[in-house]
């Protein structure tokens, strides 16, 4: 008993000294958290060689600067251009003519495809009507209906308007040549499309132009398309198609400004206009329109004798907006490809770039 009070009072005491010893001593554990920085500058000895970075970075004085400027923007490869087929167009006021190197029988499926296809774009179902050498579709809208527009033609009882396609085939010299005709209707009466004044219906060609052509040069890889061998499979159009659906127009393996110029200046229809000659038209330059011009403000109604407009003063034109396409001049480059020297054309100032681009594109072609 006697031994282990002892022990307990040898530990009561032992407890004491240490509780005692650490309240006299100091606790430096958080100085670190108080601690500056020495001004006390390392003096060297004269001996001493200067202290040099020994990572070497190759081509350092060509690496840019890091610092970000605007948005980034993820590096793109170059835009490819792919060949087209040889297949002629020609649009005039009352129809389209295209020439497909296939019978009459392939041309017809690729139509009646394309056709379809367009329809469902649409949210429309068509009928096809075939024969012999033609195609003919049932009336369908082609109008961009959004919710405002559907609830206006229900609460005003009219109809959208429809449009339907006839295309006639005739087969000649290992071609087919397809008429294609776009007729409106509107109550209960059709009339043909004027493709020199609509650009979305010539527009609408365009597109299906370039789909064929694509199509065709594809296919000729193979071998269960080529049922015909002498068919002109293999030739390629002037224009190409960039990878982005622009086109392009192909100048050759050769290329120097002076035979580019003389080119253009040979062509049928085309100019070269702006500072050095920079930009490309279909009209000389003292024909196109600029800001500032003196224009005639009209108001849209008919006058007495029929004319669209009646003249009220004139003005200065402030921009080029209303301008027709023929009348603005587009920025032109030549983009050097594997394939030889092409001419892009910036006609994003359009409605219709594509559009714009055939009809300068179809006057080198010439």
């Amino acid at each position: 008993m006697k031994q282990h009070n002892l022990k307990i009072v040898s530990g009561v005491i032992a407890l004491g000294l240490l509780s005692g010893c650490t309240s006299m001593l100091t606790d430096h554990g958080l100085d670190y958290q108080e601690s500056e920085a020495s001004d006390v500058t390392l003096q060297l000895p004269n001996d001493a060689q200067p202290t040099r970075d020994k990572l070497v970075i190759p081509n350092e004085d060509r690496i840019g600067d890091l610092t970000a400027k605007g948005e980034f923007e993820a590096p793109r490869a170059p835009l490819s251009f792919q060949p087209l087929a040889y297949a002629p167009l020609r649009l005039s006021a009352q129809q389209a003519v295209l020439q497909l190197p296939l019978d009459i029988e392939q041309s017809r499926t690729l139509m009646s495809d394309y056709l379809t296809q367009m329809a469902a774009a649409h949210d429309a179902e068509i009928e096809l009507q075939v024969s012999d050498n033609g195609l003919s579709t049932s009336a369908f809208s082609l109008e961009e209906q959004g919710t405002l527009k559907k609830v206006w033609y229900v609460v005003t009882k009219l109809e959208t308007p429809k449009y339907r396609f006839v295309i006639d085939f005739d087969e000649q010299n290992l071609m087919t040549q397809a008429n294609i005709q776009v007729v409106s209707i509107k109550d209960g009466s059709e009339s043909p499309v004027n493709l020199d004044k609509s650009d979305r219906f010539a527009s609408l060609i365009v597109d299906m132009w370039t789909t064929f052509a694509s199509e065709i040069k594809v296919s000729r890889v193979l071998l269960s398309d080529q049922s015909n061998v002498n068919r002109p499979l293999n030739e390629n159009s002037p224009v190409w198609m960039r990878s982005n659906g622009e086109l392009a127009f192909n100048l050759g393996n050769r290329f120097s400004e002076r035979s580019f110029e003389a080119y253009i200046g040979n062509s049928d229809g085309v100019f070269l206009t702006g500072d050095n000659n920079q930009e490309i038209s279909v009209v000389p330059a003292e024909q196109l329109a600029k800001v500032g011009d003196i224009i005639d403000f009209n108001l849209p109604v008919k006058s007495a004798e029929g004319e669209d407009g009646i003249k009220l003063f004139n003005v200065r034109r402030r921009n080029l907006d209303d301008v027709e396409w023929s009348a603005r001049s587009y920025p032109y480059s030549i983009v050097r490809q594997q394939q030889g020297y092409f001419l892009t054309v910036d006609t994003s100032a359009t409605d219709y770039p594509k559009l714009t681009s055939y009809r300068i594109f179809s006057r080198l072609a010439k």
